[in-house]
Order: structure tokens, then sequence, then C-alpha cells
């Protein structure tokens, strides 16, 4: 009796902070709504608009935007739901509310990452305190229903094949990878993983083809309407090119470099050394996801913990790395970062420190339509200072409990055996 009266009490907690977490969330959503900012006055309304004044897909017949397809694929269906409303669903609160609602499944998509690894730990009052942590991540918060980005769509595929992959479920991981790359070139910093997963599982490796395959598909309603296949394929391909500054406000190893004025020669020999160090990286994580499902008899011999491990490290370590990224693109691994956090508590500093470095540097950009945010900014040295603190934690980590658990086969005391995750 004692115990199911404490069980009540801690369900009580956990609903009452989940709900009250929902409450603030919703609410900086909603006063966020109105700002314009000028990536979406440039381009997303201007995409909008055309999408908006030409017939079916007729807008396609030209280049008009340097996002792949699918993502103007949903403009378009907005612009359609926005018809049937009578208006009333303008085209900044059509936007938002669309990355709001892919904020809602990656919620949702982390609930059940959480769920399939522990069924019996996490309860539905501890998964809906977990649900309303995550809807409720500055970022994400920033992100959709302020700045009017689309990263949620992406992130949301990415999680997704995530899931399937503690599933175990090559084809709906390499499905929902699929989709995510679709969305954004940003996928690939999950490449490593869906890369050395399915090449473990026998026979599965022919998976990999739906990636470009299903790219290729969602190019096909464009060319039918009219516009160049080749041109929308290579969009991602133009994207690479678009900037020239080896950092733009990321917290990224080139944060340590912005404030030294480099030649250009220089700022590429230092983008060129990123670049061999990035594809190092995640060489040597596909080669790691590779041997752990390889070599595991079955999806209960893999620790939760090691894939979600693996997953943060290569989702962080890739754009560390890589030249010319943009400060959102640590908003996956934001979203890892929590979920790690949610799966093992004693890991919520990686949280911190991820989510601090990624909001801090949005602040650069966010400081003209939120004047407060100006007062808040910390030097782009300090968020990269966070990342690679994360990055040395979690690349130590597996070699401190390795040492903890050949000390524990040598001696006859017994470990928890949580004690041994990290």
């Amino acid at each position: 009796m004692p115990d199911t009266q404490h069980t009540g009490q801690k369900d009580l907690v956990f609903y009452s902070l989940g709900a009250l977490l929902l409450c603030v969330s919703l609410f900086i959503r909603t006063i966020s709504y109105p700002i314009q900012t000028s990536d979406y006055q440039y381009f997303v309304k201007v995409w909008y608009g055309l999408l908006a004044s030409q017939p079916g897909l007729s807008a396609f017949k030209t280049v008009f935007a340097n996002y792949a397809p699918l993502y103007l694929y949903f403009l378009k269906g907005l612009t359609y739901l926005s018809t049937a409303f009578g208006g009333a669903l303008s085209p900044l609160l059509g936007v938002k509310l669309l990355s709001a609602a892919f904020d809602v499944i990656i919620a949702l998509i982390i609930c059940g990452i959480l769920r399939a690894i522990d069924k019996e730990r996490f309860t539905r009052s501890s998964l809906f305190l977990s649900f309303a942590i995550v809807f409720s991540i500055p970022t994400l918060i920033l992100n959709s229903s302020l700045w009017a980005q689309c990263d949620a769509l992406y992130a949301a595929g990415v999680l997704g094949s995530l899931y399937y992959i503690v599933k175990d479920k090559p084809l709906g991981a390499a499905l929902a990878y699929a989709f995510a790359f679709c969305l954004k070139l940003q996928a690939i910093f999950f490449l490593p993983i869906i890369v050395g997963y399915l090449l473990a599982k026998r026979g599965k490796a022919l998976y990999l083809l739906f990636v470009p395959g299903l790219f290729a598909l969602s190019i096909v309603p464009a060319w039918l309407a009219g516009g160049s296949f080749s041109s929308w394929a290579l969009q991602y391909l133009g994207q690479t090119g678009d900037y020239s500054y080896i950092n733009l406000n990321s917290p990224s190893v080139f944060a340590f470099v912005d404030a030294m004025h480099l030649s250009a020669s220089l700022q590429t020999m230092l983008g060129n050394v990123g670049l061999v160090l990035a594809a190092l990286a995640a060489l040597a994580l596909t080669v790691a996801t590779f041997r752990l499902y390889f070599r595991a008899e079955s999806r209960a011999a893999i620790p939760a913990s090691t894939i979600l491990q693996l997953s943060l490290l290569c989702i962080l370590i890739i754009p560390f790395f890589l030249p010319h990224m943009h400060e959102r693109y640590f908003y996956l691994g934001d979203v890892l970062a929590v979920l790690y956090a949610l799966y093992d508590a004693r890991t919520w500093f990686i949280a911190v420190l991820a989510v601090g470095a990624s909001f801090f540097a949005y602040l650069f950009y966010l400081a003209g339509y939120v004047p407060f945010f100006g007062k808040m900014q910390l030097p782009l040295w300090a968020g990269a200072s966070a990342i690679l603190l994360s990055l040395l934690v979690l690349l130590i980590s597996p070699l401190v409990s390795a040492r903890l658990a050949r000390y524990h086969q040598r001696r006859p005391i017994r470990f928890p055996a949580r004690s041994l995750q990290f």
C-alpha cells in the first residue's frame, strides 16, 4: 500500500511538472508568432506566395528556392489549407504551425524510443513529462515558433530512423532516414549510424538504395509539372557552395578562429582539414556501429545506452569539424542530447551543454528581432567549448566503463549494473 501511494505521488508530480512545462512552452510559442525574421520574409514567404499564386505545381517549372522539393510540397499544401479556411490561415501562421506540428511528432518519437528501450521504467506519467521536456527545448521553440525554420521536419525523420534501429527494424529505419534526407541535406550527420546498422544486418544493405530512390521519387512531381529534373536533383550540391565563410555563427571548432580575421587561403586550408577530420570521424562511427550490430546475437544484447551514445556522438562531431556550418546545424544534437539525458539522468549536463551552445549561437541572429536577446549573448568560442567538452565526455566515458567492467571481472565486488552505463 505505501508503494502504491508513493507511485501515485510521483505520478502526480510528473503530470504537474509536465503540464506546467507545456503551458510555459505554449505561451512562449504564442507570443513568438508575430515575429517575422528576414529568413522568413525574403525566402519562405516569397516561396509561399509564388506557390499560392500559381495553379497546381506549375511554379516548379523554374527552380525558385534552394530547398528540396518535398518541403516546398508541404508549403503548397499550406496554401490549399489557407484557401479552405477562407484565408484565416496566414502564411506566417501556417509555416510556424507546420514546424510546431513536427515538434509534437519529435516529442512523440522520443517517447516511443524510451518506451521501446524500457517499457517498465518509462510509465505514462514519466513519458508525459518526457514529452513536455522535449516540446519545451528552447532551441526547438525558437527554431519553429519564432524563426519559422523547418529543421523539425528532417529531425523527425532521423529520430524515426533511430526508433526503428532501437526496435531492430531495418526497413523502417531506412525509409524514415530517406524521408529525412528528402527534406534536408543535414540528415547526412546521421548517415554513419544508418549505414553501419544496415551493413551489419545481413542482406539489408540494399535498403540504403531507398535514400537516393525516394529522393529521386520526391522530384518526380516537380518534373511532371515541367521542371528540370536535374536542376531540382542537384539542389543539395548547390547548397554546399552557398557560403564562403568558414563559420556562420555555429559553435563548431571554427568558432575558435572566428575573431582572427584569417585570409581566404588560410580559411580554405583549415576548412579542408576540418573536412578530413569529419570524414574520419564518420568512418570510425560507421565501423563502430557495424561492429556493434554485427557481433550482437539479438536486439536485447545491445545496450540502449551504446546506440544512443553513438548517435549523439555522430550528430555532434560531424558538424563540429565541418566548415561553413550554421547555428541551426546542431539542432538534432540538442534533441538527441535531451533524449540521452531522459534515458540516463546522470548525463543531464551534456544536454545542458549542447542545448546551451545552440541557444546562445541562435542569439547572434535573433537579437535583431528580440532586443532582449542582445543582452544575453556569449562569445561563440564558449559554445564551441561546450560542444567540445560534450564530445570528450562521450568519447572517454565508454573507456572508463570498459575499465570498470574489467576491474569488476577481476574483483569479487558487485557493482550495480547501471553504474557501468553512462
